[in-house]
């Protein structure tokens, strides 16, 4: 066979197998064509010496599916079927998503990675090989080979889909020797991410694996772009805490009531290899609160480890998020119908009557009879045009009717005006909206007195930004600084000027990194503890540890960095083992 060619018939040769990946199919052929190099393979394959070794977003399929004639399938199926693009498919549009596969289609998947978010997400953007134990025995029996299933490879699937067990990770393509190299599962390089234990309670952290493992290959059966709205998404969390009974008045979070579940779930999350060393309660609250705002997309695996929490299965969340868009199109659909032409009839109806009085022919009684309105629809019409129509007391006589003008003018609550004068709120709005220029001028006031009490308390805590910082500060005062962001963005800012950590400053990724550095050793600590008090095995080599705990990467990485961590590394990996010669911990 020529290094540059490949049988037409080779899919049918060597055919898929069930649920098989491109560079599982690649790295078999690889093995029975007994090629001594990688470089081989990809000039036979792809045509080009690295192209298609990518195992989780491969280029040149393009080129495989014409040197192989069509027996391989369609070039777009292949992307669709036998990569892991399609876990990240319904989370961002469609053009984006024709883009990418454009990309895996050609020579070269450029950055990708990148604009599908991965690189900034926090989670990494590394795809681990995954196998299970129980699956690759069936292969052997089954097919005389092991090989790699999609369903295992999908970034929130950690437990067999099939058999229910914890799936075992591959230092191959983690390794930079082995970038660029082809490999079927073999037990001699794969790994159980369950050694790694830091949550005291396994139990729950493998509930939650089953349930992820469940979304994800759920989400790889949408379509593309299927909920990539991140408003709608955000409406249907909202659902799915008002159902559980956290969400309250105004549509605000309950923190207070959902803090022992959001730890209990965070925790959970924290025995999961993309979560590992991130995941704590206030970090889960940030990051639903960052959700909530609508903002901006982020990695599909936060989507899910909220809906596993929020949902009984993804048909309820994809329900709650279609329920949001049936009710968007209602109220566009009612927009339409009091649209540009219905609102021209009301300003020609609002205008006749207006005309009507002022020709002082019928009174505001009959021209409501007339255009079958109420008496006081007529009268906040004139109020508008600056007219103010007769009074006809019933109940409420001259003096009263003064006092409570008096009162609105000044800025006080319909709900305090009505207690005060002893009438009814929709008696309070009537006169509100009869009188000229009351309503403006009521609000006038109310905002004025809004914007000073906002403004106060902001300047109250501003002592404090300037040694804490502006987060500290937004914590003690967020319904301040909400309003003034909302209303008085352009006062905030010159404040915010003024102090010396202002948020144009810089992002406090050190801070950041300082939590961080602190987080990562206080688990790992207690997860030496936990394995300790298990009996656990032989602890892990620090670049096992990488891959049960992704985080760990950086640090081994830029050590002087991470002072704490490599303290409780070298704890956990030297200091004891010394104590312990028998090498447990």
């Amino acid at each position: 066979m020529s290094m540059d060619t490949v049988d037409p018939t080779i899919g049918e040769r060597i055919p898929w197998l069930p649920d098989e990946t491109l560079f599982s199919w690649c790295s078999r052929y690889h093995l029975l064509a007994a090629n001594g190099l990688a470089s081989a393979t990809c000039m036979q394959l792809f045509g080009r010496r690295r192209l298609g070794l990518a195992h989780d977003f491969p280029a040149g399929i393009a080129a495989l599916a014409l040197r192989a004639g069509g027996s391989l399938g369609m070039p777009e199926d292949i992307v669709r079927e036998r990569t892991v693009l399609a876990f990240y498919a319904p989370f961002r549009p469609a053009p984006m998503m024709e883009r990418a596969t454009r990309k895996m289609l050609g020579e070269g998947i450029g950055s990708l990675k990148y604009e599908l978010g991965l690189l900034t997400s926090g989670l990494g953007a590394a795809h681990p090989l995954k196998a299970c134990p129980a699956c690759m025995a069936d292969d052997h029996q089954r097919f005389k080979v092991a090989y790699w299933r999609r369903s295992h490879q999908l970034p929130g699937v950690w437990i067999c889909p099939a058999h229910g067990d914890a799936l075992r990770v591959s230092t191959l393509k983690l390794d930079q020797k082995a970038r660029f190299q082809w490999g079927l599962p073999g037990q001699a390089y794969l790994l159980p991410w369950t050694d790694l234990a830091i949550y005291r309670d396994f139990k729950e952290t493998s509930a939650l694996a089953h349930k992820m493992a469940k979304l994800s290959g759920s989400i790889c059966a949408l379509t593309q772009g299927r909920v990539m709205n991140p408003g709608r998404i955000a409406n249907a969390f909202r659902r799915g805490l008002e159902d559980r009974g956290w969400l309250g008045a105004a549509t605000r979070v309950r923190w207070g009531v959902m803090r022992h579940e959001l730890s209990r779930h965070a925790a959970a999350l924290a025995g999961l290899p993309p979560f590992a060393m991130q995941a704590d309660g206030r970090i889960a609250q940030s990051q639903l609160s960052r959700i909530m705002s609508a903002r901006s997309l982020t990695h599909p695996l936060r989507y899910l480890a909220w809906i596993s929490l929020l949902f009984d299965s993804l048909s309820e969340f994809l329900t709650a998020y279609d329920g949001t868009s049936m009710q968007a199109v209602q109220t566009a659909k009612a927009s339409r119908k009091m649209g540009p032409s219905a609102m021209t009839s009301m300003d020609a109806r609002a205008a006749e009557a207006v005309q009507a009085l002022l020709l002082g022919q019928e009174s505001a009684t009959a021209i409501a009879l007339r255009m079958g309105v109420t008496p006081s629809t007529v009268a906040a019409w004139a109020a508008k045009a600056g007219l103010q129509t007769p009074r006809r007391p019933k109940s409420l006589d001259e003096p009263t009717w003064r006092a409570a003008v008096e009162f609105l003018a000044s800025g006080q609550s319909k709900s305090n005006v009505a207690a005060r004068i002893g009438i009814s709120e929709v008696s309070v709005t009537r006169i509100l909206r009869s009188v000229p220029r009351l309503q403006s001028q009521w609000h006038e006031v109310r905002f004025a007195a809004a914007r000073n009490n906002a403004r106060e308390a902001w300047i109250a805590v501003s002592n404090a930004a300037q040694i804490l910082g502006i987060a500290a500060a937004r914590r003690a005062e967020p319904g301040a600084y909400a309003w003034l962001y909302r209303n008085d963005r352009a006062w905030l800012r010159a404040q915010c000027a003024r102090l010396d950590e202002a948020p144009r400053c810089g992002n406090h990724a050190v801070t950041r990194r300082l939590r961080a550095d602190e987080r990562y050793a206080r688990l790992l600590i207690s997860a030496a503890a936990e394995l300790g008090g298990l009996g656990a095995p032989e602890p892990l080599r620090p670049e096992s540890w990488t891959v049960v705990a992704p985080g760990l990467k950086r640090v081994l990485k830029f050590p002087d960095a991470w002072p704490l961590t490599i303290a409780a590394l070298h704890w956990v990996l030297v200091a004891r083992t010394e104590r312990n010669p028998s090498g447990r911990l």
